[in-house]
């Protein structure tokens, strides 16, 4: 998360993730955003698989930037969304291909993420 520090410190912060892995765990939070956003960007997410791919696993990412429009690309990754399928809080990703370049483990198998719900 990035913090915000007072008045003209939020400003553009390109933030880029690459080949990521993260597993749920004891330390994953409550309200299971494995990522919170709120910089102006741009966000990209690549190749990054967040989730075990257990039943009924649900991970969700957040992002909220304070000045709109903003950027938040997301491509060739794959995420846990078997609970109740809203894996994006706040803004989808900006690149009109995220729901078929992405994949979600929904009902034991791997398939295209589809159209975020927020």
């Amino acid at each position: 998360m990035v913090p915000e520090y007072g008045e003209g410190s939020l400003g553009a912060f390109p933030f880029k993730l690459v080949g990521c892995r993260y597993s749920k765990n004891d330390n994953t939070p409550a309200d299971l955003e494995i990522i919170q956003f709120y910089a102006d960007g741009p966000l990209e997410i690549d190749t990054c698989r967040f989730g075990q791919r257990d039943p009924e696993e649900q991970l969700r990412i957040r992002y909220a930037p304070n000045v709109k429009p903003a950027t938040f690309s997301m491509r060739n990754s794959a995420i846990s969304n078997d609970g109740d399928g809203n894996v994006f809080v706040g803004d989808v990703p900006s690149n009109c291909d995220y729901p078929v370049v992405n994949r979600g483990y929904r009902g034991g198998k791997l398939a295209q993420l589809g159209i975020g719900k927020t």
